[in-house]
């Protein structure tokens, strides 16, 4: 089936651009210290950009959807 994006991230925010990781914890329910953990350790897929975490919204649904079909 795959995973969809919430409304409201879907409606304003093309999946292929960048996000910080608020939205991501937002998005799959887990504290933004979590997010930036498992990105460091190269589990969950981000940038590094200045400094700062990016993800792209696809590669992170696509993430979630390996997830759940484990």
């Amino acid at each position: 089936m795959g995973f969809t994006l919430p409304s409201n991230i879907q409606p304003t925010q093309d999946p292929e651009s960048l996000v910080g990781t608020t939205t991501i914890a937002q998005l799959i329910g887990h504290t933004e210290q979590w997010v930036q953990t498992q990105a460091r350790a190269g589990a969950l897929p981000a940038y590094r950009l200045g400094g700062h975490l990016r993800f792209r919204l696809s590669e992170v649904a696509a993430w979630i959807d390996a997830q759940v079909t484990r």
